[in-house]
């Protein structure tokens, strides 16, 4: 489903209905003529503001993003929408409103999407009346626990916890079966993912605590992406990744401690894996052999300083179509076609990119070599 999503996004894009926002990763941005067609179409059925929307209707409408600061003033009308799928409220929500946050969780049984980011009320048992739920956001939630109620969302597949101050799953929570994403930022509910075998996709984010991967983790059999961010105590051990079989993309960045690539447990992912992104990783040294990542089609690393050379093995990947770097400021390319040159690694490789920016004073390098055989190499 991600990547049908995915697709029909590029799509748009290249039909320039929708423009990426290049400061926000995965952000995109339209036209106003085409917000306001996009508006007429859907009709009653979308919402942007309670308070001002003139075309609420409370038989008709499905979908709501409130922007409003005045909450008190948008309780009544918004809990007239017995029929609502979709609930966006991104502020942050004051102690007073714990009464219509269970207000929400009570009347709105259909809801599919409900995004409550920066809640500072906990999550009434209510939470379990939503059968139909499917994805939920409590980013920042500042409460340290959640219902035991919750494990009665039977459908849920995306959760969104990243930041928030939880600090263990609620009771029942393994019987959500159709979990698919997951967001996490607590290092204890991260020790605790052996029982979420269904996941797609995980990312961690902010664990600042964490100094070691805990071995459940090896239990996400289905899992396909993994991304790591800003865990800066965080060693990767050499069996970490081994039960990670269906893994096809991996992403570290901001781990100030790691310092080898890869790991022996990543072999398990050999015939899966396909793309590696790695970022702002200071230690980092990749003086391993790839040649057990056989499937690898693209590798992009940038802003890792402690990086000397390409990896071994490289000449040996044959589906690797891309490599990016990035910022490496060791990094000491030799153009040259001689044999014990880095060429000899990348000569199979269809894209090849490295842009360094040298000095304040000085222009930034880059290169780009086409997949076309040379037999001399020019700049």
């Amino acid at each position: 489903m991600a990547n049908v999503d995915k697709s029909h996004l590029d799509e748009l894009v290249r039909r320039s209905f929708l423009e990426k926002v290049e400061s926000e990763e995965g952000s995109y941005k339209m036209h106003d003529i085409l917000h306001d067609l996009s508006q007429y179409l859907a009709g009653y059925e979308y919402c942007v503001d309670v308070e001002s929307d003139v075309r609420l209707k409370p038989e008709k409408t499905r979908h709501v993003l409130c922007i409003s600061n005045s909450k008190s003033e948008v309780e009544g009308p918004l809990l007239q929408l017995k029929r609502l799928r979709t609930f966006f409220w991104p502020r942050a929500f004051e102690k007073r409103n714990k009464l219509f946050v269970d207000a929400l969780t009570t009347n709105f049984r259909l809801l599919r999407v409900l995004v409550l980011e920066h809640l500072i009320v906990e999550v009434p048992s209510s939470i379990g009346n939503l059968k139909h739920l499917r994805f939920l956001s409590l980013r920042y939630y500042r409460c340290t626990r959640l219902p035991s109620s919750f494990g009665g969302l039977l459908n849920l597949q995306f959760l969104d916890l990243e930041y928030s101050r939880l600090r263990a799953w609620p009771e029942g929570f393994e019987k959500i079966l159709s979990l698919r994403y997951l967001w996490l930022s607590s290092p204890s509910l991260v020790g605790i993912l052996g029982n979420c075998t269904s996941l797609r996709t995980l990312c961690i984010k902010g664990c600042r605590r964490l100094d070691v991967l805990p071995s459940t983790l090896n239990h996400l059999t289905a899992l396909e992406h993994l991304e790591i961010d800003d865990c800066g105590k965080l060693l990767i051990g050499e069996k970490d990744f081994q039960g990670l079989k269906s893994l096809k993309s991996l992403t570290l960045c901001k781990l100030t401690n790691w310092m080898s690539f890869p790991p022996e447990g990543l072999q398990h992912a050999a015939t899966t894996l396909n793309h590696i992104t790695i970022e702002r990783c200071h230690h980092l040294d990749i003086n391993c052999n790839f040649t057990a990542l056989a499937s690898l089609k693209m590798l992009h690393i940038s802003m890792c300083p402690r990086i000397w050379s390409l990896p071994e093995g490289m000449h040996r990947l044959t589906a690797l179509h891309s490599l990016k770097v990035y910022d490496c400021d060791g990094l000491n390319f030799n153009f040259g076609c001689g044999e014990d040159n880095e060429w000899r690694k990348i000569a199979r490789v269809a894209e090849f990119v490295i842009k360094k920016v040298l000095s304040p004073f000085s222009f930034p390098s880059f290169c780009y070599i086409p997949p076309t055989p040379f037999s001399t190499c020019n700049e």
